[in-house]
């Protein structure tokens, strides 16, 4: 599940909490929304640094969002506010971005009932800052390994893929959407559409696989596919457990079964 999914959750269950169920709807969607802005305006903030790599440079932010009425501000200090939900919800994003940030990103929000020209524009305005006191190093993010992936059979957007990030997504289409045509998750390793075998048999969300740099390990995981995961590892067929669990760990050179579809996975 994406974050975006996770923090759309959270805030609809929060605004049910505070408000009746036509108000919670409304501002609900309405903070889902700035939520969205707000994390993909700190992500266009980050620099480009070498082999690929990317930075955010400031490690003090402060957000100011219009609240024209008491029940607006309610709901923000609800939402982003309590329990720091924000800071932490920028932080989760960094990481699933493959983003390195300071160790002592501290995130701030204020409820603005005057609106100056630069809130009034988005709804909300974002002061970016570096404190003095801490501009030593960024949050040190452990080497990670390129997986590498070649199709064995079934029609992909290409024969081979090469993926460097914590979390690889397979499955078909390279944008999922939910029923409201939102995007809810971006595959790495794409098959194509199609209502042939073997692709008819990949889920569009069909599975992950998870880079642990403390340990080297590669694990995948089912994400409730119709059709299963399976790796061959030694000569046998090994099930992934479908939604749940640990995974499976992986070596190089073993085969991933996407339902009918194979890909042969190798670590560079």
């Amino acid at each position: 599940m994406s974050i975006f999914r996770d923090i759309e959750k959270r805030i609809d269950a929060q605004m049910k909490k505070l408000f009746t169920s036509e108000n919670a709807v409304a501002q609900g969607r309405e903070l889902i929304e700035i939520q969205r802005a707000i994390l993909d305006e700190v992500e266009d903030r980050s620099q480009l640094l070498p082999r690929a790599r990317r930075r955010f440079p400031f490690n003090d932010l402060l957000l100011r969002i219009a609240a024209p009425d008491v029940d607006r501000r309610s709901a923000i200090e609800l939402v982003f506010v309590e329990g720091n939900a924000l800071q932490s919800e920028i932080i989760a994003h960094f990481q699933s971005e493959s983003i390195e940030f300071a160790h002592d990103l501290s995130v701030r929000v204020e409820a603005v009932h005057e609106f100056p020209a630069e809130i009034s524009a988005k709804g909300f305005h974002i002061v970016y800052s570096q404190r003095e006191a801490a501009k030593s190093e960024a949050q040190p993010i452990p080497a990670k390994r390129t997986a590498l992936f070649t199709i064995l059979h079934g029609q992909a957007e290409q024969n081979a893929f090469e993926v460097t990030r914590s979390r690889i997504h397979l499955g078909r289409l390279s944008e999922v959407l939910d029923d409201r045509r939102r995007p809810i998750r971006r595959n790495d390793v794409v098959f194509n559409e199609s209502a042939e075998k073997p692709n008819s048999t990949i889920s569009r969300a069909h599975a992950h696989i998870e880079y642990d740099p403390a340990t080297g390990e590669f694990r995948l995981f089912d994400d409730g596919s119709s059709y299963g995961t399976s790796v061959m590892q030694n000569g046998r067929l090994v099930n992934v457990p479908s939604a749940g669990g640990r995974g499976l760990r992986i070596e190089s050179g073993d085969e991933i079964y996407l339902g009918q579809a194979r890909l042969l996975f190798e670590i560079a």
